[in-house]
């Protein structure tokens, strides 16, 4: 439920409640296939806490959240990531703050773990493992980030999702969880399919109650950038409307470097294709750095109506630039 238009009469502000994330570092030490943020094309730029401190306080000044996602890139490597935690924290101490990291980074930042244990009830660190290949790194990180004995569950429903795709001829024709798979079912799973991540757990719980979830998030959809390699890069060109009705990243509202925006492809790719060679009509390249956005100097009325549109409204002329028709691929996930 969203409660844009709840006035709080101690400070007037309105609440947000929706998926609203902080992008703080375009770098990552993963190279994925179809990343919607475009780390996997040498996206560089972080930001640092200090120098938005200030608009972000007058950001908290305004609105409140039930739930604030820091994500990259890889967010861990920002090296004043624990200053934007604590900061986050400090300006909306109700709000869920939420780390979504590729996990590998975890044990890198000093004092984290304290951080974490502090806020344990209001800190959701959510694990992407991208591919078979980091598996076992990321594991062995995430255990060394927690202490203590660590007890583990699974999420059934990572099987179900792709269990018709994998699904062999004497396998049964439904399942609820894996628990309903008999042993050499799992094991051609395992071997046969090489899909060893719907099996492994999906949460670790340490001894002083700090969780970590973890999603086996091993296949992309298609994003804007077409091509896969780092030359003659070029942009959809899709009807606005099909792109926005197939768009998985519509609702994922995305701040960056203080501006509120409607999602992470209007965000960054006016910065991303600066950094990157592209062949742009002027009429495009215009439309691509001139997105609707709005800045801390909204008022709460700018604010509520233009959440409004990005939430429950229709698409932007910068859907164009993504793909109307989704292909999913392998992440094909490998340090860089």
């Amino acid at each position: 439920m969203i409660f844009v238009g709840e006035r709080n009469s101690m400070n007037d502000k309105i609440k947000l409640d929706g998926i609203i994330e902080i992008h703080i570092t375009s770098i990552c030490n993963l190279n994925c296939k179809n990343c919607n943020r475009f780390s996997n094309y040498k996206f560089k730029g972080f930001e640092r806490w200090e120098d938005y401190k200030e608009i972000y306080t007058e950001w908290a000044n305004k609105v409140d959240f039930k739930k604030l996602t820091l994500i990259g890139g890889e967010p861990m490597l920002n090296p004043t990531f624990i200053d934007w935690f604590k900061g986050v924290k400090e300006l909306w101490p109700d709000a869920l703050i939420e780390g979504c990291t590729n996990g590998t980074r975890l044990d890198k930042v000093p004092g984290f773990y304290d951080e974490v244990l502090k806020h344990k009830d209001k800190t959701i660190i959510e694990v992407n493992i991208h591919h078979k290949n980091v598996f076992e790194y990321t594991t062995e990180v995430i255990k060394n980030f927690l202490q203590g004995a660590l007890s583990t569950e699974h999420d059934p429903q990572e099987l179900i999702n792709v269990y018709d795709t994998i699904k062999g001829k004497d396998w049964p024709d439904s399942i609820r969880n894996s628990d309903d798979l008999n042993v050499d079912i799992k094991k051609e799973i395992y071997e046969t399919f090489d899909d060893k991540l719907l099996l492994q757990p999906t949460r670790y719980t340490d001894s002083n109650g700090v969780v970590i979830d973890v999603k086996y998030s091993t296949f992309f959809n298609s994003v804007a950038v077409k091509n896969n390699n780092n030359k003659n890069l070029s942009l959809c060109n899709s009807d606005p409307k099909q792109a926005h009705d197939v768009c998985f990243s519509k609702r994922c509202h995305t701040f960056y470097k203080g501006i509120f925006y409607k999602c992470p492809v209007t965000a960054l790719l006016g910065e991303f294709i600066d950094q990157h060679t592209f062949e742009l009509s002027n009429s495009d390249r215009h439309l691509i750095n001139n997105p609707d956005r709005l800045d801390c100097n909204a008022s709460i009325e700018q604010i509520q109506e233009f959440w409004e549109n990005i939430e429950y409204g229709e698409e932007v002329a910068q859907c164009k630039f993504c793909p109307a028709n989704l292909e999913s691929a392998s992440t094909e996930a490998v340090f860089k």
